[in-house]
């Protein structure tokens, strides 16, 4: 199962790492129906099955496939295009489309190949937010922060359209110039922002969802006053505690890890920061520039950062840097047939990730057919 968290780093998983990373290929695609079906969203693994939408018919465009194998299981009936990324919760998947309907399908699907919805809920306009699921409730953004019981009945709605992050029992959202901080207490009431905080006048928000690691919220901007595009609040105050420097907005989400915090820029850089910085701080490393703008979100595991370019591309760098070096290739790469805006997921020793050229991509080490006396082989797994 994928260990879900709010700051992009999975701590389950044991087979990939900088060392492991060059045994990996491609494993198998799976197409997407319809003419534009391009996969920009972000799967999500759970229980041997893997999850995500496409932009595809606009009416079966949510899938849910063989995690291993890439097998056909079953796909969701929705509405409109469904490129945002879905979440698992309690037997549950949910799936905001573009104009604004939330999705609850039952994780296994219902027998059939494809499921209608078992609840739909209008949060009212278009949107590009991704849900997250706490205590009961489904929070998602479109023109507003709604508040959506895992029943399917809107309990209220608040300042905030961005894709939300809830941790501790508090709701972290982005507004065009605002970053809001919500108690995520259970009920169909109003619910007053614990803090607010804005950002220097000419900078917004763009597609960088907030991640949140040992008290403080981390996140991307677009035009920040002399290249501070990247954010750190405190988690319980809002207190702006710093800023990070890169010559490129950045709207990819950051993964936090080992002290460390890693986010993609329009710049086409994947950049490195330290978690103990004061005031204003450069990158201690960022990579090379890609060949396009990286609006994939980094994933950690281990040793390794995963991310993709628009070039098409999705790389692997080593966690800790390159020696000293402040700017670093990649370890491995492995080309797609289209951009990749999609976040790559990573669970038991597989990658998945979606492509503009209409698949979803999965990368792992092959298993060894046969053995008689291991190890068979120095790329592949022994079953």
């Amino acid at each position: 199962m994928l260990f879900r968290s709010h700051n992009g780093y999975n701590p389950l998983e044991s087979v990939l790492n900088s060392g492991s990373i060059a045994n990996v290929v491609e494993l198998w695609t799976f197409a997407a129906s319809g003419l534009n079906a391009d996969v920009g969203s972000s799967p999500a693994v759970a229980n041997g099955l893997v999850y995500f939408g496409s932009f595809g018919s606009q009416f079966n465009d949510f899938y849910a496939l063989d995690a291993y194998t890439g097998a056909f299981q079953w796909t969701g009936a929705t509405n409109e295009i469904a490129d945002n990324s879905p979440v698992v919760a309690d037997g549950m998947v949910y799936q905001m489309t573009f104009d604004g309907l939330l999705d609850a399908f039952h994780a296994n699907g219902c027998g059939t190949a494809q499921c209608s919805p078992v609840w739909s809920v209008d949060t009212g306009t278009n949107s590009d937010s991704s849900p997250a699921v706490y205590a009961g409730m489904v929070y998602v953004g479109s023109s507003m922060l709604n508040a959506i019981t895992t029943s399917g009945f809107k309990c209220w709605t608040a300042p905030g359209n961005g894709s939300p992050a809830v941790v501790n029992g508090v709701i972290y959202v982005t507004g065009y110039t605002t970053l809001y901080a919500y108690p995520a207490t259970p009920g169909c009431y109003s619910h007053t922002a614990l803090w607010s905080a804005n950002l220097p006048t000419g900078a917004h928000f763009g597609n960088s969802a907030p991640a949140v690691a040992d008290g403080v919220v981390y996140v991307g901007t677009n035009s920040g006053p002399s290249g501070q595009n990247f954010y750190a609040f405190d988690a319980a105050t809002g207190h702006q505690l710093w800023t990070g420097q890169s010559s490129g907005d950045i709207n990819s989400s950051p993964a936090v890890a080992n002290g460390m915090i890693y986010v993609g820029s329009q710049d086409g850089k994947l950049y490195a920061y330290s978690t103990v910085c004061k005031t204003s701080c450069n990158a201690l490393w960022a990579s090379a520039p890609t060949g396009g703008p990286l609006f994939s979100s980094p994933a950690v595991v281990n040793d390794l950062v995963l991310v993709g370019s628009n070039d098409g591309y999705l790389y692997a760098y080593n966690a800790n840097g390159c020696g000293g070096s402040t700017t670093c290739s990649p370890i491995k790469s492995w080309h797609t047939g289209g951009l990749i805006q999609s976040s790559p997921a990573v669970s038991n020793g597989m990658i998945y990730v979606g492509s503009h050229d209409k698949k979803l991509h999965a990368l792992g080490i092959p298993v060894c057919i046969t053995c008689v006396v291991p190890p068979c082989a120095v790329n592949c797994i022994v079953e």
